[in-house]
C-alpha cells in the first residue's frame, strides 16, 4: 500500500471474527455473503480519485475485492486522533 503516500490515513486494519445480524434477529457466525476482512482509510479529493487510489492495494492481485465509500465530514477521521 506503499503507493497510497500520504492519502493513507490508517490501514490495514485486519477483521478477525465476523457475526451477521438479520433483520429477525438472529445472528450468523459466518460474517454473511461479504464479511469485511480489513478497513483503510484515505484521503481523496473525490470518489474517482479514491478508486484510482484503492485500484494499487495489493489485495485486488490476491484475487480480492475492494469497496469504496465516503465518509460523511462530521464522522470520525484517523487524524482526528492525532
Amino acid at each position: 500500500m506503499d503507493q497510497l503516500g500520504d492519502a493513507l490515513e490508517g490501514s490495514n486494519n485486519p477483521m478477525t471474527i465476523a457475526r451477521t445480524i438479520s433483520a429477525d434477529g438472529s445472528v450468523s457466525a459466518d460474517g454473511g455473503p461479504n464479511p469485511v476482512l480489513g478497513l483503510s482509510f484515505i484521503t481523496a479529493d473525490d470518489m474517482d480519485v479514491a478508486i484510482d487510489l484503492a485500484r494499487s492495494c495489493p489485495h485486488l492481485t490476491a484475487g480480492g475485492w475492494i469497496e469504496v465509500a465516503e465518509l460523511p465530514a462530521k464522522v470520525y477521521r484517523p487524524k482526528d486522533m492525532r
